[in-house]
């Protein structure tokens, strides 16, 4: 029983790291959205981390075994907050779902000039930037955008990278 409870050890760590995350974004009244998923992912990590300290003690397992098996668990926690960080990512950005939401808080719904209005490059590009200079990211100074807190520019080196190993191609549009 205990090594299967041993077995789940990722998945606690990824409901922590959820509620987590939920509880910060909410104390924030919504802001720092990238922060809260980052901080989340810590708090998991804590959590099979101590995990990890349980089991030591209380599962029985070859001494062999432990430290690969803690890597898998703490390795798995790192692919499952991956998932759940874009499945957020997703909610916020992408224009389908955004699209959707707002036609269904629409009872009379909207039409497509309205629709165009909504979703031109330039809105998308304004939002973008203002959110991006809100979050640190960018700063504007002397008219011009710069590289703030560089965080997200690395996340998106890393995607080229991973995009690169996987696809043979920076993007799966090239």
């Amino acid at each position: 029983m205990l090594r299967l409870l041993y077995s789940l050890v990722p998945l606690a760590g990824l409901a922590v790291t959820v509620a987590a995350q939920v509880a910060l974004i909410r104390s924030r009244r919504g802001s720092g959205l990238l922060r809260s998923l980052f901080e989340g992912w810590g708090a998991g990590l804590l959590a099979v981390l101590g995990a990890e300290a349980w089991a030591a003690a209380a599962v029985p397992l070859p001494a062999g075994d432990r430290l690969p098996l803690a890597a898998v668990n703490v390795a798995t926690h790192a692919l499952l907050w991956y998932c759940y960080f874009h499945f957020v990512n997703l909610g916020v950005t992408a224009r389908r779902p955004r699209l959707l939401i707002e036609l269904g808080e629409a009872p009379a719904g909207l039409t497509y000039e309205q629709l165009l209005g909504r979703y031109n490059g330039r809105y998308q590009v304004e939002a973008r930037l203002e959110r991006l200079v809100g979050g640190g990211q960018l700063v504007l100074r002397d008219g011009r955008y710069r590289i703030g807190k560089p965080v997200m520019l690395l996340i998106a080196r890393g995607m080229v990278v991973l995009k690169r190993l996987l696809l043979g191609k920076p993007s799966e549009f090239a």
